[in-house]
């Protein structure tokens, strides 16, 4: 049997002050500098140089080359790259309620449940979040998604993401935050 009244007899001292007071919070205050949550993207205009990338990297490992041909080819595989990376823009989405989602839907024809949702719809629904580039439409969506269905879907990812998750902090610079 555990004695207990060692911890039941200690003289607890409160080291909070005043700040768990209601009184002290200025709600007001803190939603004046309330912002919606958002979530960015990065997404490559040339995406077909992957295939350029993977075939200099199979070269360069490929047996009986020099080490000259080595680096050849793994300096032309990283100016490749740099293409790559330079084609990137950064999408920022921002989360909208589930009522201007709703009203968004009905505006661009969407009335009940049942009714089918478009590609336009999707694509219009999907620029709507869109905060940064700024203009974006759904038009542009849709000749993003001809072009690269991959590049649209990680779009759609980030929103669905911005829509339904609750923001957290896991660590600094964390890509779940």
């Amino acid at each position: 049997m555990t004695d207990t009244s060692q911890i039941t007899e200690v003289a607890a001292e409160d080291r909070t002050g005043d700040a768990a007071a209601p009184e002290k919070f200025d709600f007001a205050g803190w939603m004046a500098g309330f912002q919606p949550t958002r979530k960015a993207c990065v997404l490559y205009g040339r995406t077909d140089l992957l295939a350029v990338i993977d075939r200099l990297d199979e070269e360069a490992r490929l047996p009986g080359l020099s080490d000259e041909q080595k680096r050849a080819l793994l300096k032309e595989a990283q100016e490749t790259l740099e293409t790559l990376k330079a084609s990137g823009v950064e999408f920022v989405v921002q989360t909208m309620s589930v009522y201007a989602q709703k009203e968004l839907m009905e505006r661009l024809g969407h009335k009940t449940k049942d009714d089918p949702v478009t590609h336009e719809m999707e694509c219009a629904f999907l620029a709507a979040h869109i905060v940064e580039p700024t203009g974006v439409t759904g038009e542009d969506i849709a000749g993003l998604y001809a072009a690269s269905p991959q590049q649209v879907e990680k779009l759609s990812r980030v929103v669905r993401m911005v829509d339904t998750e609750s923001p957290t902090i896991t660590a600094p610079f964390s890509s779940k935050s």
